[in-house]
Order: C-alpha cells, then structure tokens, then sequence
C-alpha cells in the first residue's frame, strides 16, 4: 500500500507510523512524502525518526550502532533516518532525558532555519524578478516560496516552544 502525505513535524510523523503500524501496517519505504507500507502483526513495531548530524559518513556508524540494540534502520532521506524497534523487545526511545532531547530539538528547529532562510532569499530574488517582468509565473512562485518560508518559520517557533518546555 503507498500513502502520500507530507508532514513537517517529526513528533505528529512518528506517531501516525505507529498508528499504521498498530492497524497492520508497517513502513517499507518513504521517499519525499510516498509512504510505502507492507502488512505486518498489528502493532509488531515501534517507529522513530531521527536527524543526523550530517549524512556524510554519519549514516553507517549510526546504523550499526542502533542495530546493536535491535533496531532496524528502514528507510532515509536525506539527513531524516526512519528507524523501527519490535515492540516486544521493549520500550525504543531515541532521546531519554531532556538534556538529549533538547539537542535533538534544537539540531531539527536549525534545520528548518536553514531551509527558511533559504526560502526567503529565494522569495526576495523572485520578488525582485517579478518587480522587472511582471507576469502570472513569477507572482505564482513567489506566493509558493514565500508559503514554504512560512511553514518553515512555523515549525522553527513551534520547536521553539518545545525546547523551551524541555527546558523547563
């Protein structure tokens, strides 16, 4: 079965393949928002998504590591690891105390801060190309990445806010 969604929030992500999981389905793959699922035993595995560090290098330390432990590394993107535990073996928490989710958060909240600034200066160029040649194409993009640099500073407020509340 292949879904398409498209989340930005690893938190509400996460939680939505456990709920697959839970009524049968587990992930197989994913890329750039297709989630391909095969069947499994309900509720067979525990999801966690984590973001490396840099993707360079990082990827097969980290995958040997987490297999060590039982954890199966299911599919990537990018710098995004989607790894999966059997729920029999026990609790999978990547981050156990705040201090790491802490960290955790805050290598996500800059993550999107790249991506946003990014979108605006890419937004503020086509503002400018749009201001020599008025036309529906470039109005249209700029509407586009000026709503990507919005989602982008949405979720870098919203894990703004759970640092904070970690931190607490």
């Amino acid at each position: 079965m292949k879904i398409f969604r498209w989340y930005y929030d690893k938190d509400k992500e996460e939680k939505w393949l456990n709920q697959m999981c839970e009524k049968g389905y587990a992930l197989k793959r994913f890329f750039l928002g297709l989630y391909t699922f095969e069947p499994c035993e309900k509720g067979e595995y525990v999801y966690r998504i984590d973001l490396l560090h840099n993707w360079e290098g990082d990827k097969y330390d980290y995958v040997s590591f987490m297999e060590e432990y039982g954890v199966e590394y299911v599919a990537q993107w990018y710098r995004w690891v989607f790894l999966r535990k059997k729920a029999a073996d026990g609790a999978f928490d990547l981050y156990t105390d705040s201090a790491s989710q802490v960290q955790h958060y805050i290598r996500i909240r800059n993550f999107f801060l790249a991506a946003f600034i990014v979108e605006l200066f890419a937004g503020l160029i086509e503002v400018s190309t749009f201001t020599l040649e008025v036309n529906g194409f470039n109005a249209g993009s700029s509407v586009v990445i000026f709503l990507f640099a919005g989602i982008f500073l949405g979720m870098i407020l919203k894990y703004n806010k759970k640092i904070k509340q970690l931190r607490i």
